[in-house]
């Protein structure tokens, strides 16, 4: 079953509770993989930052379906700021990939996953983040609007033609 955040206040709402200050902390786990044996290489677990169009996306949609949003790849460590809902990028293979989605209504966590397969050459990963639509390439480059969440990672993610990423990017509601 699916809330939204507007869904929660109003069930909050209705119970008679007090005010409902919220925050969204998200949270992703990148697990590269060898895809013949599944040896872990590498493992990073990392806080990123939620946007402001995610707030407003959260908050006024009921649906925020894994096929709605995808996990994005990038090879930039540009600096990040909440008002931020585009990115532009160039890495090689899959940069862009929709996402299976388990909400936990009691804990109030989504949980966003997706695993990209290896990529033709070897590709280094700066940013990640959630998205809602991806672009024709323009030249050589793939375009993602409506980012959700991005971060960039204290250590690169080096992905070779021989090993899988995994990521896991969960979301949570909390009281302040």
């Amino acid at each position: 079953m699916r809330l939204s955040l507007a869904e929660v206040v109003g069930i909050h709402r209705a119970r008679g509770l007090p005010a409902l200050n919220t925050k969204v902390d998200g949270i992703v786990d990148m697990i590269v993989r060898e895809q013949d044996t599944g040896r872990v290489v590498q493992h990073l677990h990392q806080k990123n930052m939620v946007t402001e169009a995610f707030r407003q996306y959260w908050f006024t949609l009921s649906s925020m379906a894994g096929g709605n949003v995808g996990i994005w790849l990038s090879e930039l460590s540009d600096t990040w700021n909440a008002f931020r809902t585009l990115e532009r990028f160039y890495l090689l293979g899959t940069v862009f990939q929709t996402t299976s989605l388990t909400t936990t209504p009691s804990t109030l966590t989504w949980l966003y996953q997706t695993t990209f397969s290896a990529p033709s050459g070897t590709r280094t990963i700066n940013s990640i983040g959630l998205g809602r639509s991806t672009t024709a390439p323009t030249g050589n480059a793939k375009v993602v609007s409506g980012i959700m969440a991005a971060t960039i990672l204290g250590t690169p993610i080096v992905q070779t033609n021989t090993q899988t990423l995994e990521v896991n990017y969960r979301l949570l509601l909390s009281r302040t």
